[in-house]
């Protein structure tokens, strides 16, 4: 496979973010690529990157690439930045990306400022971003999911409050979201990190039996939100087999969420990850600057441009009539929600499964010195 990259580097600032731009420039022809996945013969990628939190120590960084030729000619769709453009929303919350509430509202930036988006160029509009990535720059991670001892241990009223309102408002930001969202899970996926890749429309794991996903909540003396756990119910589609998995907090490797359906797709990267070829690609798929991008997040571009051949306005129709009734069960029952959740979390019974679960932790970390 031959991909061609045409770059040049551009800067413009959009509010307070400054986007770096590429566009026209050198061309770079990277040798075959030898996988699975089999992806166009030619592809155009223009890369925007900016973050939504300060540059010393990002929690969410967004890349946005557009991929506007996939014919073989080199000319065709030069410097078309109207074309199907793809944004890749990485979460950097080290060494989990576990789920606090700044990192909640990060990733809701980063996700209303992608949406909101309307140019890529200082010569006018462009069409807005269509697809969304979601994924991580953490090896073996993709997200721990809420950050327990943050947020749910002794926590201050006032604070815990204000934390469900961001994880509420982050599931109707992805959930809700009118174009595609594709969630690229490169590792462990345990309850709020299960959440984030449910709530996209098409899933993408790491084919490695090590790795786990699911909703654990019940092994801690805790019980998923109603809406979480209609979610879990819709993308399994037996309500006996979801109830046994929240009953029993079971965690599936990727095979078993693959047959479950909690996983869309699964991704062996055994095969490319000692691969010059691959990382050579790797790095002109990103202006020649290595992302690091891993192969769940290449398959997942191609997914997303899979899903851009479809018109947005039809994508949006059916979402909205798929997904409305779990967006207004959550809208309109979100105090109700909060009060239901934060009553339960500062009981004194939940509170001692939190501390004996937390001392536990502690003493693996220390076994593991």
């Amino acid at each position: 496979m031959k991909m061609i990259r045409k770059i040049s580097s551009k800067s413009l600032t959009i509010g307070s973010s400054t986007i770096s731009r590429q566009a026209n420039g050198s061309r770079i022809l990277q040798s075959q690529l030898k996988r699975r996945t089999s992806y166009p013969t030619t592809t155009t990628y223009h890369r925007q990157s900016f973050s939504t939190s300060p540059p010393s120590s990002p929690l969410v960084t967004t890349s946005i690439i557009s991929s506007s030729d996939f014919s073989d000619d080199e000319d065709e769709g030069e410097d078309d930045d109207g074309g199907n453009r793809i944004a890749i929303i990485r979460m950097n919350n080290k060494p989990v990306n576990a789920l606090s509430m700044e990192m909640c509202k990060e990733l809701s930036n980063a996700i209303k400022t992608v949406n909101e988006q309307q140019s890529t160029s200082d010569e006018g509009a462009a069409a807005p971003v269509s697809s969304i990535v979601i994924s991580s720059s953490i090896p073996t991670i993709f997200s721990a999911g809420i950050d327990i001892k943050k947020e749910l241990y002794q926590p201050n009223p006032k604070r815990l409050s204000e934390f469900w309102c961001s994880f509420q408002q982050l599931f109707l930001d992805i959930y809700g979201l009118p174009g595609t969202t594709i969630s690229a899970v490169n590792g462990h996926a345990p309850a709020g990190g299960c959440m984030l890749s449910l709530a996209c429309d098409y899933r993408i794991m790491t084919n490695n039996p090590k790795y786990r996903i699911g909703y654990n909540e019940s092994k801690l003396g805790m019980t998923a939100p109603s809406w979480m756990s209609q979610q879990y119910i819709d993308a399994i589609g037996s309500h006996h087999k979801a109830e046994l998995a929240l009953l029993l907090g079971t965690l599936f490797t990727p095979q078993d969420a693959l047959q479950i359906g909690l996983i869309d797709q699964l991704v062996d990267d055994d095969e490319v990850a000692n691969d010059a070829a691959y990382a050579a690609a790797n790095a002109a798929a990103n202006g020649g600057h290595d992302m690091n991008m891993n192969i769940v997040e290449m398959v997942a571009i191609q997914k997303a441009i899979e899903f851009n051949k479809i018109p947005l306005i039809a994508r949006n129709n059916i979402k909205k009539l798929t997904r409305q009734p779990l967006l207004d069960q959550l809208n309109n029952n979100r105090q109700e929600d909060s009060d239901t959740f934060c009553n339960f979390v500062t009981s004194s019974k939940v509170q001692n499964f939190i501390e004996q679960y937390l001392n536990s932790l502690a003493q693996k970390s220390k076994k593991s010195k």
